[in-house]
């Protein structure tokens, strides 16, 4: 069987929401499994110009720009990601096999974002949490973390120092780059979200923000370059035009758009006086969590314990088993199985020379 679905359209209408499926899982596992089907994106789908211009970056990165990720790097991402959703929603959902177009967006996406070390292994971290947290940060079914910001900021956190935010180099170093990912951005999907208010907020927010920065350490670094440096990074923009813009995870009113827009711009400001790098991504994170809470507990004020019920029922604690299970046994088979035994080369190699007298 083959079933097609719109993942949302200009007014901002959401696709069938995992809450739905959840319903459907937990009824379907009292009954006999029915037969594994499709479920396929249509062609409108505005997921398809988005995966195509970022596997156009990638291309790129990989051939024109400064890239440090291999082609191979960047597929094993991909094929990890891919893979990987499209096992958790069969196991979890009526045995349904998904096209697993919002995977490859998240992966590639990570591998667009994140700078990782030669060991090719390494990237099944940020992958794991980038695809497990939409099936357990949820409300109502539906979650609330950009997939990719989940895995972007859990390699940060418990990755060692062993990943780190894909330089501004690599795209480059130059406007053109830029301009040129916020022209396609706006020409094939910008408005068909439905998150400009988001967008233009956001950018004067964050340029505000970024004057006032300047002013105060004017005497340690130079208006012009901080100003130039934050404002002109490719990265900055795939984050403001291709994550921040998630339709599934924002708010699709005008005025929680600006206020979100603000709130991220507050903690990435607050965030620069305890750090100064990767701070818009913990920023959306941050602004991401306490949304979660926020929407839980206006909920259980609500509806009281009985949204605890639904929320903690027995078909969500399954899924929250198998993760960990899941994530317990990569860890193992990676500590106890694959460290010991990979030795990443360099890339180069020592030799000694003489001494030279004088």
């Amino acid at each position: 069987m083959i079933r097609r679905y719109i993942h949302g359209n200009a007014n901002g209408v959401e696709s069938t929401s995992l809450e739905t499926m959840v319903n459907q899982g937990a009824v379907a596992s009292a009954k006999p499994l029915q037969a594994s089907r499709w479920v396929l994106p249509t062609w409108k789908d505005p997921r398809i110009p988005f995966a195509a211009l970022l596997t156009l970056y990638a291309i790129l990165g990989c051939t024109v720009l400064g890239f440090n990720r291999s082609p191979g790097q960047i597929l094993l991402t991909i094929a990890v990601g891919c893979l990987l959703d499209m096992f958790l929603h069969w196991l979890f959902f009526r045995r349904e096999w998904i096209v697993p177009l919002s995977a490859y967006i998240s992966s590639i996406s990570i591998a667009l974002l994140l700078n990782y070390s030669h060991n090719h292994y390494l990237l099944f971290l940020p992958v794991f949490f980038c695809i497990a947290s939409k099936y357990i940060f949820t409300f109502h079914g539906q979650h609330v973390f950009n997939p990719s910001l989940f895995g972007v900021v859990a390699a940060l956190l418990l990755g060692g120092g062993l990943f780190s935010s894909a330089p501004a180099y690599q795209w480059g170093g130059n406007i053109a780059m830029a301009a040129f990912l916020v022209t396609a951005a706006l020409a094939l999907f910008v408005f068909k979200v439905g998150r400009t208010p988001l967008i233009l907020s956001f950018l004067v927010f964050y340029s505000l923000a970024t004057l006032l920065r300047a002013y105060l350490i004017r005497w340690h670094v130079p208006a012009e370059v901080l100003i130039l440096g934050a404002l002109t990074s490719s990265r900055f923009y795939l984050f403001t035009f291709y994550m921040m813009t998630d339709p599934k995870t924002s708010p699709s009113g005008t005025r929680a758009q600006v206020l979100r827009a603000l709130l991220i711009v507050i903690v990435d400001l607050w965030l620069h006086t305890r750090q100064s790098l990767n701070t818009i991504f913990f920023a959306l994170f941050l602004v991401s969590a306490a949304r979660l809470l926020w929407l839980h507990g206006r909920e259980f004020f609500r509806s009281g314990l009985a949204h605890c019920r639904v929320s903690l029922s027995g078909w969500f604690l399954t899924r929250l088993a198998a993760v960990l299970i899941l994530g317990t046994a990569g860890y193992v088979t990676y500590a106890r199985v694959i460290h010991p035994r990979f030795h990443a080369h360099p890339g180069f190699h020592r030799e000694e020379s003489g001494e030279v007298e004088f």
